[in-house]
């Protein structure tokens, strides 16, 4: 039963990449998910100026509008984007200037830091605890 138990949840696990892809087609659901992860970023690190590391892709997306895109998330910051893309299905990486601190928001980044409690859900979700009432 474990296993089969481990079988169901590894299932989840590798189908996330691929729900992860989905997400950022969507640009509403996923922009705001962008903002949101500059907005709680943001909190983490004390400095004035930030410089936001994004995908290729989403650079792209939001190059014409950055300062838009990140005002809104963010209008107490100066959140400048880099000129170099990452690696990453999506999300994003935030780094002072000096690249001393870094916050890696990126949605492998998060997996890996969440993995734990990502593992508690997916069981909680998929496998109910046991009926305590066993009466026929």
């Amino acid at each position: 039963m474990d296993h089969l138990r481990w079988n169901l949840v590894q299932t989840v696990i590798e189908r996330l990449p691929a729900r992860m892809m989905e997400l950022t087609q969507d640009k509403n659901r996923y922009f705001a998910l962008l903002q949101a992860y500059l907005s709680r970023g943001v909190e983490m690190i004390e400095a004035d100026t930030l410089v936001v590391e994004l995908n290729a892709n989403d650079q792209r997306r939001l190059q014409n509008n950055w300062d838009e895109f990140a005002d809104a998330a963010v209008p107490d910051k100066q959140l400048l984007l880099a000129e170099d893309p990452i690696q990453t299905i999506g999300g994003l990486r935030l780094r002072t200037t000096d690249n001393l601190i870094r916050l890696d928001q990126t949605f492998e980044g998060r997996l890996e830091r969440l993995e734990d409690r990502l593992y508690q859900v997916i069981v909680e979700r998929l496998l109910p605890p046991p009926r305590s009432d066993m009466s026929l």
